[in-house]
């Protein structure tokens, strides 16, 4: 029996790999093809996004205020932050060149993830992998102003840690609840922990 194409496109994606044959089937149900000629608009800066998009052959360039940011390719996705906040969209996405993608609306996107409960992680780790590559100045120590000594500490978490075991030390961690003259706590955290 040949596999349906949009299975088989899905289970390259590196965002599903956690999913098995079907699961991958099921998400291949809830999504839409869309045909895109070059230079047609997927989504467009500012305003509301409904869709989640993934490339199935062709790309697909990404840019805010007329600045090109990335160019996407089969198996990459878009348009899943505004799907998560609800705002809208950070960023212009148009096709380059013939583009075939598929496409999950918002609800059809929440019974995806609701469904899928590892997929939300996978789309949390996506995105912060896009921050990582995007941010290249990290954020230095945030202080009171008027303090005149200061204390960084920066710490690593080592491999194996359990993070649910982490968040709840540093969650028990409490500053003085009043700053002036005292002490402050301010804590950061980096994009693998968050």
């Amino acid at each position: 029996m040949e596999q349906d194409p949009k299975v088989a496109l899905l289970m390259g994606v590196p965002l599903f790999q956690s999913l098995d044959l079907s699961q991958v089937q099921r998400l291949a149900d809830l999504t839409s093809e869309v045909q895109a000629a070059d230079g047609d608009v997927l989504m467009r800066q500012g305003e509301t996004g409904h869709e989640f998009f993934v490339v199935a052959s062709g790309n697909v360039v990404v840019q805010r205020d007329d600045q090109r940011l990335a160019r996407l390719g089969p198996g990459e996705f878009f348009g899943e932050i505004s799907l998560i906040d609800g705002r809208p969209r950070t960023a212009t996405a148009l096709a380059d060149g013939d583009t075939f993608l598929l496409a999950l609306d918002h609800g059809q996107f929440d019974a995806m993830i609701e469904e899928f409960p590892g997929l939300g992680r996978q789309i949390a780790r996506a995105l912060v992998d896009r921050i990582r590559r995007t941010v290249t100045v990290p954020q230095f120590g945030i202080f009171a102003q008027g303090t005149i000594a200061h204390a960084f500490v920066e710490w690593d978490l080592r491999p194996g840690v359990d993070l649910l075991q982490a968040a709840a030390v540093l969650g028990r961690l409490r500053g003085p609840n009043v700053a002036a003259g005292g002490v402050n706590l301010v804590l950061a955290f980096g994009s693998e922990l968050w």
